[in-house]
């Protein structure tokens, strides 16, 4: 009986040092993070009327903000603002400006915290708005467009206020934009869609 009794203690004090440290695992628990983006591969498709061409994307580069509840132990739900600096690589080539992409997004995660070490892995489908803004010599009114997202993720807690995280992530983003053909005059509607594998590094904040 003695044994069993010394047994369920150490498992409490465990419980108890993890709890104090990890108050992600409490539902409730709200976080902020801030952190970088770059983005590799993928392409750059263009569709405009009879025109549907695709080439490889340069790598992007970005920045993300983002608010996190954990609604269950498994289950957490955030809302994130990022920025994301996109140029096909031909543009890249030719020293064109980059595209800036505005993402307002919604993001779910599936969650599992490995109590013993204080790890989180977590799968997330980021879902969300796209404002394009393009440089003045695409001479083009772009509307807003949407993004998506699917990946897998894991975050390290040091402490129960402080812990980093990083997500790989693919990447969809489509919008349309209008431009006038300057030899007829007409008013030209294309679609543009860029798919890339992105890599996501925080720094988090529980409050």
């Amino acid at each position: 009986g003695t044994s069993g009794d010394d047994e369920r203690n150490e498992d409490d004090e465990s419980d108890l040092d993890f709890d104090e440290r990890g108050t992600y695992l409490t539902p409730g628990t709200f976080s902020l993070y801030v952190g970088g983006l770059v983005g590799f591969g993928g392409s750059y498709h263009v569709e405009a009327g009879s025109i549907d061409s695709e080439t490889d994307l340069a790598p992007t580069w970005g920045l993300q903000l983002g608010l996190d509840y954990v609604i269950h132990r498994y289950f957490a739900l955030g809302a994130e603002f990022r920025t994301l600096g996109v140029i096909s690589a031909l543009g890249s080539d030719a020293n064109l400006d980059r595209e800036l992409y505005l993402d307002l997004v919604l993001k779910p995660r599936g969650r599992y915290v490995f109590e013993s070490s204080g790890v989180e892995v977590y799968g997330t489908l980021p879902v969300g708005l796209t404002v394009p803004v393009i440089p003045e010599d695409y001479a083009a009114d772009t509307s807003v467009g949407v993004t998506l997202g699917v990946g897998a993720g894991a975050s390290y807690f040091f402490t129960s206020h402080f812990w980093v995280s990083s997500d790989l992530v693919w990447l969809w983003h489509r919008y349309s934009a209008e431009r006038t053909d300057i030899s007829s005059g007409n008013v030209e509607e294309v679609g543009i869609d860029t798919r890339q594998i992105t890599l996501f590094a925080n720094l988090i904040y529980a409050l």
